[in-house]
């Protein structure tokens, strides 16, 4: 019999691919036949090859070499023995197989350890008759023909790694893109470890949410039970199974309960549409979608469990996965508590200790902390007695495993024992495991030096984390720790108070698991510069968002958005703060200062809700206030809700006056020639458009003439003044250019694209068109799906009507997620390219390619817009 092989182990995951659907074509008889024959021809090909079987459940086999090269020949072996293998006609078994190396425990008879699981992810990714590998088995086997297959994530939600495919002679070597998270529509976030210890539980969720009469699991449990990352996991595991995808949306970073629609539609990309309710667009959109939606930290928001309830009703294919510290109350929840990690008895042998997911989650974390740790048999009881100790809790347990970097297990259980029985300074109703975790995190936080329990309750005014400088210029003054906060900021997150995560360009923010924040917060309010924490927080957000505002209008747009979508919940925090104090200009100031990001990505009714609040707090600065009034029209304009603009601008042009303000004068004659256009008043309309260009002229602000010429520009290509149209908008290209606005250059090139179109400059308007759509490619710009429209009229003149149909449907598309209108000149071009398209094509032709086109993602659909013109093929 062969011996458990230890040390460096290469481990072999297998399973019968599509066993369900087998039982069901073959019957319970020949499918338990079918299945002995398979179970037979693996376990020969494994002995041939001193394989060890570790375990064999149902289909599916778990086996361990003591060298890799063996391990890969008994995989090959046994599927080319089951190629050879007489099978039933509607019953052929096909087997994936995954392989690993590794160090893994080992618990005779099984293993423990990361490893393991690495090995199950692996062949789970596969199809049946196919043999993957990791790098690690890959290095070992060098000399095999292996294909690479580049980097994958995997469903242990980590970092992509590389994979192998093992080439079978005389064996199929074409498959399927790999079961990956990045070959499925998701936005579930990398983690920075692996799940431990949670089998049963993930099991028991996702088929929780596999019964067809349950549309809504709430995960409940106190603070550090590991909810979150539960969630993340079991979305992650039926990813296959929804055909739209799985979708995480964070409610941490958010407090008003009104915002929770807007979080899930922008992490959908869903957005705004004059004049609809955000909700109901949002139930629009998914109302044909097989998707679920994971929405963490609910207990937040629970007012807007209603909203919740709402969606899932009207979308029957939509299954919502929450986790919160309470249930939402709504028709129809079910409800699944999230338990501690088993225990184990700490007297049990060290082999059964080493089984206990509470121990191995402890092991995997202090190995992290520290290359010295091992569990051997005279630590295994101690380390049980302190999971013991901290009730299973896995939030408790890597705080506690942390310290393993400074402390022996058994001077951790000392101090355990001396400081829990003290530490229970919650709530006298609440749980005792939501006690003694507040308990461990005051434990860690004693722990600190001073300078770093200062730092450590200021961090917790940031929402959604922070970088360096904001830490640094809000956290550090007034005794924070000064020059050596890098290092206190390192210290956090080495004790696993704090972590830190590369924001878009790389930086890195420092951020909180929020029952840390919690607990941090209560700390900072206890403290004498709390309000002078939370000042600071709000002028610096402020001094950013102000810093944005001249960016916003250059070459470095692109780079500006991206990150005041990084700070929102700090610019909302910072926001929420000033209207708590009333400080008038100071709230018009940030909340104007913000116009950009809230019209450009899709924030319309919340930016408009901050202005009108910061509005009503009074006066304040009066060149503050035309700022706010003039982003407010803006905001206004592009929700279609032209009939309020006329009030609004005669202010900003009475105040502007006063001041003395030849730009704000320009703005107000915008603003009311918007009105006056939308009242059909397009004589006064034109009149308004050329005084706010003689304004801004006179001026000599080059951005603000620039927006007054295009808007100018525009008015005229929607009245067919094609000449005027043409002139107008080139000097406005001129301007814009040396200015290197990327937003505004693509507005100006997509009204002179559609100029030159009407015109009958087919390939000037396409090279125009273009080069718009790849400076929106880049902003992510709402005006994107009107320059899809203008390509669609170009490829339509052009004589190619399937790529023209095409970009129709990828334009609806793009609007439908932006939430901007056609104007009547945008409409008029739409109907007139689509009744072309249906003319030549035939009607269902026309219609399938507009549907093809609709249902192609923002990106995929630009880059193909991209192509050349006479391309006949489309996605």
């Amino acid at each position: 019999m062969v011996e458990q092989p230890t040390g460096t182990v290469t481990m072999l995951f297998t399973d019968i691919e599509g066993s369900t659907r087998l039982l069901e074509r073959l019957g319970p008889e020949r499918y338990r036949e079918a299945l002995e024959v398979h179970r037979r021809l693996l376990r020969e090909a494994f002995a041939r090859h001193s394989g060890y079987e570790v375990d064999s459940e149902g289909d599916a086999f778990f086996v361990a070499f003591a060298s890799a090269e063996e391990a890969v020949a008994a995989a090959s072996e046994a599927q080319k023995a089951l190629a050879q293998s007489e099978w039933p006609e509607e019953g052929e078994i096909r087997v994936r197989m995954g392989l690993h190396t590794g160090e893994p425990v080992a618990a005779p008879p099984k293993y423990v350890g990361l490893d393991v699981h690495k090995a199950a992810r692996i062949m789970a990714a596969g199809h049946g008759g196919q043999v993957l590998v990791s790098q690690a088995t890959q290095r070992l086997v060098s000399d095999l023909e292996l294909v690479s297959l580049g980097e994958h994530r995997l469903k242990d939600l980590l970092q992509p790694e590389p994979l192998y495919q093992v080439r079978v002679e005389g064996l199929p070597s074409e498959f399927p893109a790999l079961k990956s998270l990045g070959n499925r529509p998701t936005n579930l976030p990398v983690q920075p470890n692996l799940l431990i210890g949670r089998e049963r539980e993930v099991a028991a969720v996702t088929a929780l949410l596999r019964e067809p009469e349950v549309r809504l699991v709430t995960l409940t449990g106190s603070g550090g039970t590991g909810k979150t990352r539960l969630a993340l996991q079991a979305g992650a595991e039926l990813l296959e199974e929804f055909g739209s995808g799985v979708f995480f949306v964070s409610l941490a970073p958010i407090r008003d309960p009104a915002l929770v629609v807007p979080a899930m539609a922008q992490a959908l990309a869903v957005r705004e549409v004059p004049g609809e309710d955000l909700a109901g667009t949002l139930a629009a959109y998914l109302e044909q979608k097989q998707m679920l939606l994971v929405l963490d930290n609910f207990e937040h928001v629970m007012d807007a469990a209603a909203d919740v309830a709402r969606l899932v009703d009207r979308c029957p294919e939509v299954r919502v996965l929450l986790t919160s510290r309470e249930r939402l109350r709504v028709r129809g929840e079910r409800m699944f508590a999230v338990p501690p990690l088993a225990l184990v008895d700490p007297t049990a042998h060290v082999d059964l200790v080493l089984t206990s997911e509470a121990v191995a989650l402890f092991v995997a974390r202090a190995g992290g902390a520290t290359s010295d740790f091992t569990l051997g048999a005279g630590s295994a009881s101690v380390v049980a007695e302190i999971c013991a100790r901290l009730d299973g809790l896995p939030l408790a347990i890597e705080l506690a495993a942390a310290r393993m970097a400074t402390l022996t297990p058994q001077a951790l259980l000392r101090r355990l024992g001396e400081r829990l029985p003290l530490l229970t300074s919650g709530a006298r109703d609440a749980e005792s495991r939501q006690q003694t975790l507040h308990a461990t995190i005051d434990w860690s936080y004693q722990l600190l030096s001073a300078a770093e329990q200062r730092l450590f309750a200021r961090l917790s005014v940031f929402v959604d984390g922070c970088r360096l400088e904001a830490a640094e210029a809000i956290c550090g003054a007034d005794g924070g720790p000064g020059g050596g906060l890098l290092d206190a900021l390192d210290a956090l997150v080495d004790k696993s108070l704090l972590r830190v995560r590369p924001d878009a360009d790389d930086e890195p923010r420092y951020w909180m698991l929020e029952t840390i924040r919690e607990f941090a917060a209560e700390r900072l309010r206890e403290s004498p510069v709390a309000h002078e924490v939370s000042s600071r927080h709000a002028a610096w957000y402020g001094d950013l968002a102000d810093r944005a505002d001249e960016q916003l209008r250059g070459p470095d747009e692109t780079d500006w958005l991206a990150r005041l979508e990084a700070e929102l919940g700090n610019l909302r925090a910072a926001l929420a703060w000033l209207e708590t104090t009333r400080a008038a200009t100071d709230f018009q100031k940030l909340a104007a200062a913000l116009w950009h990001v809230w019209g450009e990505r899709g924030h319309l009714r919340e930016g408009t809700r901050w202005l009108e609040s910061a509005l009503e707090l009074g006066d304040g600065d009066p060149h503050i206030r035309v700022r706010a009034l003039n982003a407010l029209c803006t905001l206004l304009n592009e929700q279609g809700r032209v009939t309020e603009l006329r009030p609004l601008a005669l202010e900003i042009d009475r105040l502007s006056t006063e001041l003395g303000d030849t730009v704000g004068r320009a703005r107000a004659r915008t603003l009311l020639a918007w009105a006056a256009e939308a009242e059909g008043d397009l004589g006064q309309a034109r009149r308004l458009y050329e005084e706010a260009v003689a304004l801004a002229r006179a001026n000599g602000d080059g951005w603000w003439l620039s927006v007054a010429l295009n808007n100018l520009g525009n008015f005229f290509v929607g009245r067919g003044e094609l000449d005027d149209a043409a002139a107008t908008l080139a000097e406005a290209l001129v301007i814009t250019r040396e200015v290197g606005f990327p937003d505004g250059t693509g507005r100006v090139l997509s009204n002179l694209g559609s100029a030159l179109l009407g015109w009958g400059d087919v390939e000037r308007a396409a090279e125009h068109l273009r080069e718009a759509l790849t400076l929106f490619a880049a902003t992510g710009s709402v005006v994107a799906g009107e320059v899809l429209l203008g390509l669609a009229a170009v490829a339509n003149v052009k004589g190619n009507p399937r790529r023209a149909a095409w970009l129709l449907g990828a334009s609806n598309r793009v609007a439908e997620e932006t939430g901007r209108s056609r104007d009547p000149y945008e409409a008029s071009l739409y109907e007139e390219t689509l009744a072309a398209a249906h003319a030549i094509l035939g009607d269902q032709a026309a219609a399938e390619l507009l549907a093809e086109g609709e249902k192609m993602p923002r990106d995929e659909a630009i880059a193909y817009a991209l192509e050349a013109e006479t391309s006949p093929d489309v996605k």
